[in-house]
């Protein structure tokens, strides 16, 4: 899966802090891991969270429930029949018993990694790697007695839905310095206002379609002046607009970086690390080789046009794209004279994808259009020189 070619690392000084991971700006995309590494290892194990300190991820996302004597482990479903060779619901164990359990991979496989707590987990990931806790939702109060007594708030994100006054609440009173991120659908009204009044650093936003207010220039410039990040999730086309990393996970990428998007959550941690890094967006970390990008999911071009079509009457937003006035019948137009060949942008084009699709380096692309830049977002039917 890895090419291994030894770059020099830098020392990330935010490995561990979510407040001070928000602000560097030398890393302008965060990338979190959803599961922990489960492609190498069982998900939501210990094994599979440490693969990502080694590799220098921003953010582990992991699972919790609750043992029959009120104890916290991981674990995603409510039963341990997915993950483990046993079929009981995790309520019906006790910690002890449970905690014995060996994982299975995501083959099916038994391995000699077992279920892991949630104190286990926090101690391995203090100060080396931020935490996301899913499925703490009600369960605040509980978890921060966990978090204090470990004392690593500032790398624990908890997250749910509620009020924007349930989140302000716990952000001026909580002590623990945890952060607190609503989970929001993007066709709940008023998003950047809940933001606003919550004070939430950073807003996980479950992206039902693209056409959606949350992907109006608008509503980006607002949360950047709130100096509150999005969170997009690129797993499943239900939460990320038809975006997701099965129908190709590098255009995919390149959609939610056109979108304000501050943190990725992944199921290529590794693959959209070096996407990052390779566009400047992202230091390179302390432990990481470089990843080959060549198998990760691709799209058709036709699912990558009809990614941003209309939806039930929606439109595109208009501050991010214009309409070409005449549909483009050919993708380059030639002028034999000059020599020079030209190609009209299409839904959803970005400059890297240009690059790949006719075979010229990003470098020589930009050089050719001089007021371009790699993060422009680029209107449907504007020319672009590619020779």
């Amino acid at each position: 899966m890895f090419v291994l070619l030894f770059q020099t690392p830098k020392l990330l000084a935010q490995a561990g802090d979510i407040a001070q991971a928000l602000k560097n700006e030398k890393n302008k995309i965060l990338v979190a891991a959803h599961r922990g590494d489960w492609r190498n290892f069982p998900e939501n194990s210990l094994e599979g969270i440490q693969s990502c300190i080694d590799h220098g991820i921003d953010i582990v996302e992991i699972d919790v429930q609750q043992t029959k004597d009120g104890h916290f482990i991981l674990m995603h479903d409510q039963t341990v029949s997915r993950t483990t060779h046993e079929k009981k619901r995790v309520s019906s164990y006790l910690l002890n018993d449970i905690v014995k359990l060996r994982l299975l991979d995501r083959n099916g496989i038994l391995t000699n990694c077992h279920v892991p707590t949630l104190k286990s987990a926090l101690a391995l990931s203090k100060g080396k790697i931020i935490v996301n806790i899913d499925k703490s939702a009600g369960r605040f109060s509980e978890l921060l007695k966990i978090i204090d007594s470990i004392d690593c708030g500032k790398g624990v994100i908890l997250k749910g839905q509620g009020s924007q006054e349930m989140f302000y609440k716990y952000k001026s009173t909580d002590t623990t310095s945890t952060l607190f991120m609503p989970i929001i659908s993007s066709r709940t009204p008023g998003i950047d206002t809940f933001a606003l009044k919550s004070e939430a650093p950073l807003i996980e936003i479950l992206l039902r379609s693209d056409s959606d207010y949350v992907c109006n220039k608008i509503f980006i410039d607002n949360m950047a002046r709130m100096n509150c990040g999005i969170w997009y999730n690129a797993l499943f086309n239900t939460i990320s607009g038809g975006h997701s990393e099965s129908s190709g996970a590098i255009d995919a990428w390149d959609w939610f970086l056109c979108h304000g998007v501050k943190v990725i959550q992944t199921d290529f941690p590794f693959e959209l690390m070096q996407f990052l890094v390779d566009r400047g967006l992202h230091e390179i970390p302390v432990g990481f080789s470089s990843v080959n990008l060549s198998n990760l999911p691709k799209s058709s071009k036709k699912a990558n046009a009809d990614s941003t079509t209309k939806e039930k009457g929606g439109e595109l937003p208009i501050d991010l794209y214009s309409p070409p006035t005449t549909p483009p019948k050919t993708a380059i137009i030639k002028k034999p004279s000059l020599e020079q060949k030209f190609y009209f942008v299409k839904a959803g084009d970005t400059i890297s994808q240009i690059a790949q699709r006719n075979n010229i380096s990003i470098k020589k692309l930009l050089k050719l259009n001089p007021k371009l830049k790699l993060t422009t977002i680029l209107k449907i039917g504007l020319k672009v020189r590619i020779r």
